[in-house]
């Protein structure tokens, strides 16, 4: 089956308004590098990263919103051992980019690595 986007949205804004976080949260639908301009350099405090799991997409959310995550900002890149072959690892470039900038915290599962920006909050 595929993957209805929609409904992912309004499940996503339904646990956002029910959590109380709408003052703090904007869902925004499109690609990344289409909004990235929207956003002050260090102005992030939390960036989630989620996008397209090709080695070359992953490594551009990951350069592109580095810039934009103010110091001391907490960085979730999911999917971390994401393999377009069943072989090679496609987010590991992006994960070696944001480790040169940032420190390791935690793993959640296997799947989710926490980093933190940095720098001086």
């Amino acid at each position: 089956g595929s993957i209805n986007l929609e409904q992912v949205l309004a499940h996503c804004r339904h646990h956002v308004t029910a959590q109380k976080l709408d003052q703090y949260v904007t869902l925004m639908q499109a690609k990344a590098e289409d909004v990235v301009s929207k956003f002050d350099d260090a102005s992030i405090d939390m960036l989630h990263i989620d996008g397209n799991h090709s080695e070359p997409l992953a490594y551009k959310d990951a350069t592109l919103y580095l810039p934009k995550l103010k110091p001391g900002g907490i960085v979730f890149m999911d999917d971390i051992w994401w393999s377009e072959n069943g072989v090679d690892v496609s987010t590991r470039r992006a994960i070696l980019h944001l480790s040169d900038h940032c420190d390791r915290m935690e793993l959640i599962g296997n799947d989710c690595m926490i980093l933190r920006k940095r720098g001086v909050a």
